[in-house]
């Protein structure tokens, strides 16, 4: 087949694509006959640019432009206005992904046009997204947005300060990924909340923050001591998805390096799982809500997470450069106590810049691992119910000991 028939097919096939899904939602603007028609003309444009020149498309677009407004004004005499331009804007985008496929990339026009068919189709998906979103949840939302597309582009990529490791554009950058997943997690909770069950309490508030998950379900148990088997059941939920997020970094700082990193990491996420379901084994059945979540977007801890994620980078190489591998570890178990993210982004990104080796990289993190479980364990028995306490010491105390394990036998 020539590429022009080539060209034309693939307009057309799309056409189709889009003009079914309209038809199924009853659009009176335009339907499956019509947007092929649109796409094929868009097509036809694009290939008779190079001998008729750019007004051709302009001339297209105009005249489907016309039709749009001769359509709704046809609507209108018959008294059967539609609600929305959605069709209409469908209308205009088909044309011109069918001017792309000739001048452009086929590849990259199919995929706008299925995207189109498919968000045209996810109505009341979205719809229901949005509605059941509050000014606090859109907030979140635009801050994310302000800080990935408005503040990161501003800062600069360039390294300051001791050791070469200060890098204000790559800090940043690290803060939007921490602050992305948290806030993926936020949203999934914001669709969930109410019908959450443990699991899903535990799932979205390890998403979220383990810690905040541990501290709140410790204080619902010092209230209410009859929780504490449901309390350990979640704060170990959360615990395990917390490997998950670790192993997310790494393949996102240094891909090179995922098997050497992300082996341990995902052996420790293993025997948390299996710690979990022991846990669950001897949990009510009972519907639990998740505690009220704290916005992950706040600039303000943006800002924390940024200065501590620098601290550590700083902390990490000047303990390299003048105590060793002893030094590192020291840094690793002091910024576990209160965060994992910033010592593993920052393990990471010194191992794929060769700073050190991919496996002191993964025992810092199994380091700060070990520290940051203890921690938690401390918080939940000070926190907590004894019950709590006497329930989930055990179980915390085989992670340790798988930790300390990986540490000790794996080379």
């Amino acid at each position: 087949m020539s590429p022009v028939f080539e060209h034309l097919a693939t307009a057309l096939a799309l056409g189709l694509l889009v003009g079914l899904q309209r038809e199924h939602a009853t659009s009176a603007v335009a339907g499956i006959r019509t947007f092929p028609l649109i796409a094929v003309l868009g097509a036809l444009c694009g290939l008779l640019v190079p001998s008729l020149g750019p007004s051709i498309v302009v001339a297209g677009f105009g005249g489907v432009v016309a039709l749009v407004v001769i359509a709704n004004l046809m609507k209108a005499k018959a008294g059967k206005p539609e609600a929305g331009i959605t069709t209409e804007a469908a209308v205009l985008l088909m044309f011109t992904v069918g001017v792309f496929i000739p001048l452009g990339s086929v590849t990259t026009a199919v995929a706008i046009g299925v995207g189109t068919a498919v968000l045209l189709n996810a109505k009341e998906i979205l719809h229901g997204f949005a509605s059941r979103l509050g000014d606090r949840d859109l907030q979140a939302i635009m801050r994310f947005a302000l800080m990935s597309f408005i503040i990161l582009p501003l800062v600069p990529n360039r390294t300051f300060g001791m050791y070469d490791v200060l890098n204000p554009y790559q800090i940043w950058l690290m803060v939007v990924l921490v602050v992305g997943m948290s806030l993926g997690g936020f949203l999934l909770y914001k669709f969930v909340q109410g019908r959450t069950g443990l699991f899903l309490s535990g799932l979205f508030g390890g998403m979220i923050s383990s810690t905040a998950t541990a501290v709140s379900y410790a204080r619902r148990s010092a209230a209410s001591p009859d929780l504490a088997a449901p309390a350990a059941f979640v704060i170990l939920v959360a615990s395990s998805v917390m490997y998950a997020r670790l192993l997310t970094e790494v393949v996102v700082v240094a891909p090179k390096h995922v098997v050497e990193i992300g082996t341990p990491i995902v052996l420790l996420g293993v025997v948390a799982v299996i710690v979990a379901v022991l846990a669950w084994r001897r949990a009510s059945v009972a519907q639990s809500g998740l505690p009220e979540q704290t916005n992950p977007t706040e600039i303000k801890g943006a800002l924390i997470f940024g200065a501590i994620y620098a601290l550590v980078l700083l902390g990490s190489a000047a303990a390299r450069e003048h105590l060793g591998t002893s030094g590192l570890f020291g840094v690793a178990a002091l910024s576990g106590l209160t965060d994992m993210d910033a010592i593993t982004i920052s393990c990471a990104r010194m191992a794929d810049a060769g700073r050190i080796t991919p496996t002191q990289a993964w025992q810092a993190v199994v380091v700060a691992v070990i520290s940051n479980t203890i921690f938690k364990l401390g918080v939940i028995v000070v926190l907590g119910c004894p019950a709590l306490a006497k329930r989930i010491t055990p179980l915390v105390g085989i992670k340790v000991l798988a930790a300390v394990g990986v540490l000790w036998l794996w080379r």
